[in-house]
């Protein structure tokens, strides 16, 4: 690398940094996460917000990517980390048994974190597809397989579609309700969705998918990272309609993301039925 494309890199870099500590000072003013840095309860907080109730009023019907950065483009989401590319067969077997015809869609998206997860690991073992060259490629595979297993029609969300490069969620809405649609709430903060524990999939299942959205994406390069302290946390939001189950969700959710401390906190919330 010569020394133009080294300044040219580093600028970028710099560049980067700022955008990403704008952000953080933006997050930081969101009202949900002042109220809940104030020591505020969650569910006090969530049920005075606007479209509370509306957001857990619809069957949801669009399998989209976790990530906070893709919306739904036709339908009420249903988020699964690379609509599910990170799942094992039989995990994805019973989903498609019980959901085949109820989803109309399946949304892959470029920049996608988990299919570049799972395309290094099917390229260090020997495994990928044939004429698959990089994680989005893969993604978009995976993507129309589900389309013909469940009887969906596939569409792809491009970059510009996307609402930023970087990864700006404060938290995660890990849902055991299958009809949380958060972003309907007035002041929610930017959000990853998991719907895994409310669509019937695994304890292990949702504690990786757990693992991998905070592990390698909110705590990454290209999100908040080390902004995220004990002072100001990360956020797992767990919801579901009884105390048994609420109580369940977040005690998989704490041991899930253990590794991290105090640097992520799990608040959950009761969703009258």
């Amino acid at each position: 690398m010569n020394s133009q494309e080294l300044n040219q890199e580093n600028t970028e870099g710099n560049m980067h940094h700022e955008d990403i500590a704008k952000l953080w000072e933006k997050s930081q003013k969101n009202f949900v996460i002042e109220q809940l840095l104030a020591g505020k309860d969650l569910q006090e907080i969530i049920e005075s917000l606007s479209g509370f109730k509306e957001a857990f009023s619809q069957e949801l019907d669009e399998m989209d990517c976790s990530d906070e950065r893709v919306p739904a483009k036709k339908g009420k989401k249903i988020g699964f980390a690379g609509q599910m590319i990170l799942a094992e067969e039989n995990e994805i077997d019973v989903f498609v048994n019980t959901y085949k015809k109820k989803i109309k869609s399946v949304a892959s998206h470029d920049d996608c974190g988990a299919a570049g997860i799972k395309f290094e690991e099917l390229r260090q073992n020997g495994k990928l597809p044939e004429g698959i060259n990089n994680g989005d490629e893969l993604g978009i595979l995976h993507s129309k397989k589900m389309v013909e297993k469940l009887g969906a029609e596939w569409i792809h969300i491009s970059k510009n579609e996307m609402s930023s490069d970087i990864h700006d969620a404060r938290a995660i809405c890990f849902d055991g309700t299958a009809k949380f649609n958060p972003v309907i709430i007035e002041k929610m903060p930017s959000h990853y969705v998991c719907s895994a524990p409310g669509f019937g999939l695994s304890k292990e299942y949702c504690q990786f998918e757990l693992e991998t959205l905070i592990g390698k994406v909110a705590f990454g390069k290209h999100a908040f990272g080390d902004y995220f302290t004990p002072e100001a946390p990360f956020y797992i939001f767990v919801s579901a309609y009884d105390q048994d189950r609420l109580d369940v969700l977040m005690e998989w959710a704490r041991e899930s993301v253990d590794e991290f401390g105090d640097r992520v906190e799990v608040k959950g919330f009761l969703v009258p039925k």
